[in-house]
């Protein structure tokens, strides 16, 4: 049986904290692991993650998105929903996204 340990999750925390926009914060992330049939003899195990937060606008929200989807990490990045907390003008959001099996971490040093 194939899992998405490939990936290791210290990767995929990294990534999604990262680039969180400021004044942006999350409150759960879930990672599932979910088989998908390509055809009648063949199976893609697939790793997909639910981010839940809170942003301070909908561009927050949208730049979230957009550097998920161009990190080289994730695919088929989408939100879920986004809509008003209260009477404030924060918004909560759901975002879901597939995590790439092939997924390497690329980090620059500043020395």
């Amino acid at each position: 049986e194939q899992f998405i340990d490939s990936v290791p999750r210290s990767l995929i925390l990294w990534e999604v904290t990262q680039t969180l926009p400021e004044r942006s914060k999350l409150h759960d992330i879930r990672l599932e692991t979910r088989k998908r049939t390509i055809s009648d003899e063949q199976e893609e195990v697939v790793g997909l993650l639910t981010l839940l937060g809170v942003a301070s606008s909908d561009a927050s929200i949208s730049a979230y998105i957009d550097l998920l989807d161009t990190c080289g990490q994730f695919q088929n990045v989408s939100l879920m929903y986004a809509q008003q907390e209260g009477d404030t003008t924060k918004r909560t959001f759901s975002i879901q996204l597939e995590v790439r099996r092939t997924a390497t971490i690329a980090m620059g040093s500043d020395q």
